[in-house]
């Protein structure tokens, strides 16, 4: 499932619309100390759930693709920003 968005973002990225993209992930970090229990399917499904997930694993794909780090600067700080009014 990654590699089709990855690639869906890196064709948008080199159609020249980086300034547009704003990028996130939502993630929940604390289950009230509680383990997360899941079906079998459903964890597969989530097994990049994790709130380092962009970082670690999708930008450097973005780099390997030619991503820039002007480009993946917008997707993480300026297009956020303009959206958000900051």
């Amino acid at each position: 499932m990654d590699e089709m968005r990855q690639g869906y973002l890196i064709g948008l990225l080199g159609m020249g619309y980086g300034a547009r993209i704003p990028l996130s992930h939502d993630t929940v970090n604390v289950r009230l100390g509680r383990p997360l229990v899941l079906p079998d399917a459903v964890a597969e499904l989530l097994a990049n759930w994790h709130i380092t997930h962009l970082f670690n694993n999708v930008v450097p794909v973005l780099k390997e693709a030619g991503v820039t780090d002007k480009q993946i600067g917008w997707i993480f700080t300026e297009n956020p920003m303009r959206i958000f009014g900051s």
